[in-house]
């Protein structure tokens, strides 16, 4: 499969964008080989929803998050910005990737782009288990009552 880059913008110029609005639940139901007959199909790198069911969740956009991260990766920010203007989640998109989108719009090629997406997600699985193996600086637990009752016990 290959990764939308910005090597796709005169195609997304010359053609534009389209995209498979469905839900993710009735995602096997899509027809993709009749699709595939026509056009040129891309798939999008790591993102991350910010659309109000999905919020939060990696891979989860809905369409228009679809279509403007595509519109952001080949170099069409504005277009990128004016396609969420509808949404009251739409600048929190492109505010929660902001880093991906950049990286990933830098990239010349599929394959940079791919490149590009391992090494981040790389990086953030490494501060992830630098986090975890940090110990947690919390104050100290006592408990009087501990040994108040085994004292108790006793008598």
């Amino acid at each position: 499969k290959t990764v939308v880059s910005a090597a796709d913008r005169d195609l997304v110029l010359a053609s534009g964008v389209a995209g498979v609005n469905c839900s993710w639940n009735r995602l096997d139901e899509i027809p993709w080989e009749r699709l595939r007959r026509c056009g040129q199909h891309r798939t999008l790198p790591f993102l991350v929803a910010a659309n109000t069911v999905n919020y939060g969740r990696p891979w989860k956009l809905n369409t228009a998050e679809a279509i403007a991260a595509t519109l952001a990766i080949v170099g069409l920010r504005a277009q990128a910005v004016e396609m969420l203007r509808p949404f009251s989640w739409g600048s929190e998109f492109l505010r929660l990737n902001q880093e991906l989108l950049d990286g990933y719009s830098a990239q010349a090629s599929s394959a940079g782009v791919r490149a590009w997406q391992e090494e981040h997600l790389a990086k953030c699985a490494a501060e992830r288990s630098m986090r975890r193996a940090e110990s947690m600086d919390l104050p100290p637990s006592c408990s009087s009552d501990e040994g108040e009752e085994g004292e108790e016990g006793e008598e």
